[in-house]
Order: structure tokens, then C-alpha cells, then sequence
């Protein structure tokens, strides 16, 4: 019991030490303090307003559907808008990290001289926010109809079925997308 009212003393007397109280420490000479003001205040802990989960959700597909006009646009500016410095992608069994750089040059090459038919959902995206809002995801399936000019001036047509899933990160105050999984899927005539 006596190493624990010391320790609890000394815990007490290095505590005012440190945080500048006036005076000495009784009971420890040694220990002189500041007399300025202490230069971390405590405050109560007070519960922190919880997220509009709803309005963060509607701030998502905003995002998703910004996502789709870019690739209408072919307007890498805008699809990058909401990307971090790194990216990561996985796909094809494969983890990849790209810088913004290496993205807008993927991107370039993927829209030059590409038009869009559809880049539709087939499903409602689903989402999920995490409680405090610093993290979300999207699952889409989305039908992908395009055609793209190759160098020597011939179209390949592209009709595809897309599924992933798009992670987010809450940065300053806004969703930044920070990593992707895709699937891709050649539509049969029936879908």
C-alpha cells in the first residue's frame, strides 16, 4: 500500500510539474513551477454530435453519379477529383498501389478517343457507412457499353458487367475513394 500512495504522490506532484501550476510541490522542494498559466487546459469530455448517416449516404452516390458522368465526358479531371495521392486496386489476382499520376495516365489512355453508351447501374448501389463516418463502401453492378478507337482508326466495341466494391476514407471533411476491387463480366445476349 505504501508504493502505491507514493507512486500516486509522485504521479501528482510530476503532473503539476508539467502542467505549470503555481508555486512549489508540497512536500518536494526540489520541484519548482511555472507561474504562467498552465499550457494544457483540461476541458469535460462532452459526447460528440453523431453523423447524418443518411446525408452521408446521399453524398456517396453524388460521388457515384459524378463517377458516371466523367466516364461520359471521358474527363479524367473530374472521375480524380476524389482521389487520394495513392490508389489501390485488386483485381485480376492481383494488388496494385498507383500513385495520382500513374491513375491520370491510366485513365487518359482509357478515354482517349472512347465514347460511352452505358455505364448504368443494374442494381441500387449498396452502401455502408461506418458509425462515426470516417470510412464507407459502395458495391455497384454496373452495364459498361462502349467502343474506343484504336491507333490505326478501327473501333473495338467493349460490353461488359462490372461489379466492386469502392472503399472510402473521410479526409478533411470529404469522401476520398482509396482502394477498388472489380470483377468483370462479358454480358450473354439475354441480359
Amino acid at each position: 500500500m505504501k508504493h502505491v500512495t507514493l507512486l500516486f504522490v509522485v504521479a501528482c506532484a510530476a503532473t503539476c510539474y508539467f502542467l505549470g501550476f503555481p508555486n512549489r510541490v508540497a512536500g518536494f522542494p526540489g520541484l519548482v513551477q511555472s507561474s504562467q498559466p498552465p499550457a494544457v487546459k483540461f476541458a469535460p469530455c462532452e459526447p460528440q454530435p453523431s453523423p447524418d448517416l443518411e446525408k452521408e449516404k446521399a453524398e456517396l452516390l453524388r460521388l457515384h453519379k459524378l463517377d458516371r458522368e466523367a466516364h461520359f465526358e471521358t474527363n479524367v479531371d473530374k472521375l480524380l477529383e476524389t482521389s487520394p495521392e495513392e490508389f489501390i486496386t485488386v483485381g485480376r489476382g492481383k494488388i496494385v498501389r498507383q500513385s495520382k499520376a500513374d491513375e491520370r495516365k491510366r485513365f487518359t489512355e482509357y478515354f482517349r478517343d472512347a465514347k460511352y453508351y452505358e455505364w448504368d447501374d443494374l442494381e441500387e448501389p449498396i452502401t455502408h457507412i461506418s458509425n462515426d463516418a470516417s470510412m464507407a463502401w459502395m458495391i455497384v453492378r454496373t452495364r459498361i457499353r462502349r467502343v474506343q478507337k484504336n491507333a490505326d482508326g478501327t473501333e473495338k466495341q467493349e460490353n461488359v458487367v462490372y461489379a466492386g466494391i469502392m472503399t472510402y476514407e473521410k479526409r478533411d471533411g470529404r469522401w476520398m475513394r482509396v482502394a477498388n476491387v472489380s470483377t468483370v463480366e462479358q454480358p450473354t445476349s439475354d441480359r
